[in-house]
């Protein structure tokens, strides 16, 4: 049919266009993707990896349980400096002599 000067396509050719045209791109990225993957095995292996322990780290964050909130982080460290002075003053004890000891 023509309309002025254009010629209309009927909508049934207009699909069947636009999927052999989505087909064809789709072919040329797996073309492409295969090929970049054959040329260099090693940086796709290495993206691949990056990529799923990135994605594995997101997710563990999404579903972790969030710390109380009574938790501080001062908390923790003052115990931590308590059992480290604890076992610096047993250590020198042990290599004293028995007379300054007392």
């Amino acid at each position: 049919m023509i309309e002025g000067t254009r010629t209309s396509i009927p909508a049934g050719d207009r699909l069947g266009a636009a999927e052999e045209h989505e087909s064809g791109m789709m072919a040329r990225c797996y073309d492409q993707f295969r090929d970049t993957i054959e040329e260099r095995p090693g940086t796709s292996l290495a993206t691949a990896f990056l990529t799923g322990l990135g994605i594995g780290a997101v997710i563990g964050w999404l579903i972790a349980e969030p710390e109380p909130a009574h938790s501080r982080w001062y908390e923790h460290g003052t115990e931590t400096a308590e059992r480290v002075g604890r076992r610096v003053l047993e250590a020198v004890q042990g290599i004293l002599p028995a007379s300054l000891k007392s």
